[in-house]
């Protein structure tokens, strides 16, 4: 059954990262989401194992889900590459083992949901729809904004007025910044978690995790000074990707924002003044929150039609 706009909807939310996946209930009225339940995902994982772990995590959720109906529906925040169209999963550096995939499919078979209220949408985009839901009521230019999420890579989502563009003025092709050129490289060799440990190793021959890096950074210089080039190196390829696009607003989430004091103040000095560059306030809960609007919007721009 293909549930019309106006219908009553259970709405399982997932944030796929990568090494776990994350899923809540999410409710379109306030467009809020419950209690979040995670579970790690080794980068070896099968198609049959990812499948398993979305039942864990719907059993986990079980108890809140409620009785006069059991999930209806699934939207999922993936990163790319990913055909989101028809959820069919394009992973080949990470996640390998998942290439070619068709997670619509799969989904529909474990959970008993019609393919067609199976959503997929971009991490990214997911994350930006999140946090500006989150900013709805706040104080702010909110009309020209991006989303950047940083961890493993980076990834980027481009909005007007509350909706997300992958084309326009100043947008780059399909919204995305990880494959830019960048000096001989792309944009995500010096943005990214190996920008981090690379500037890191390169002072001290050591290789670490970034969380022990952050860690060690305000008392080690090699640790604080690693942190200062990523934050230039983000500014400048921030500066160069928003410059025809003139955001108001840059979100900034994703793991590594969560040491956004060590490197946000470099990225800052980058950018103009009439820019301002914000830490996300939901972190890993905005990309569950922007699934779910995401969901809901492709339900009325579906019965629009």
């Amino acid at each position: 059954m293909n549930l019309g706009s106006g219908d009553y909807v259970q709405l399982l939310t997932f944030d796929v990262g990568g090494s776990h996946i994350s899923s809540a209930l999410f409710d379109s009225s306030s467009e809020e989401i419950g209690p979040v339940q995670s579970v790690s995902m080794e980068d070896t994982i099968t198609p049959d194992g990812f499948m398993a772990k979305l039942s864990e995590l719907r059993n986990g959720l079980a108890g809140r889900i409620q009785e006069r109906a059991d999930v209806e529906a699934i939207a999922m925040a993936l990163p790319n590459p990913f055909d989101h169209l028809s959820g069919v999963c394009r992973y080949r550096h990470k996640l390998s083992n998942l290439y070619g995939a068709n997670f619509r499919t799969g989904i529909s078979t474990q959970f008993g949901i019609d393919p067609g209220n199976i959503h997929f949408v971009n991490d990214a985009e997911a994350f930006l729809l999140g946090e500006l839901s989150h900013r709805k009521l706040m104080n702010g230019d909110y009309t020209r904004v991006i989303g950047v999420t940083l961890g493993t890579g980076i990834g980027a989502a481009f909005a007007v007025n509350g909706i997300v563009l992958k084309e326009g003025e100043g947008i780059p092709k399909g919204g995305e910044i990880w494959n830019l050129p960048w000096d001989g490289r792309i944009a995500e060799e010096v943005v990214s978690t190996r920008a981090i440990q690379r500037a890191y190793w390169q002072r001290t021959g050591e290789t670490r995790p970034v969380y022990e890096i952050a860690r060690l950074a305000g008392e080690h210089a090699d640790a604080t000074a690693a942190f200062a080039e990523f934050g230039v190196a983000l500014g400048q390829v921030l500066a160069a990707v928003s410059g025809a696009f003139r955001p108001k607003r840059i979100i900034v989430g994703g793991s590594i924002a969560r040491s956004s004091k060590l490197f946000l103040p470099h990225t800052r000095r980058c950018l103009p003044a009439t820019c301002s560059v914000e830490v996300s306030a939901l972190f890993d809960k905005a990309p569950l929150v922007g699934a779910g609007i995401s969901y809901m919007n492709s339900r009325e721009h579906a019965a629009a039609r």
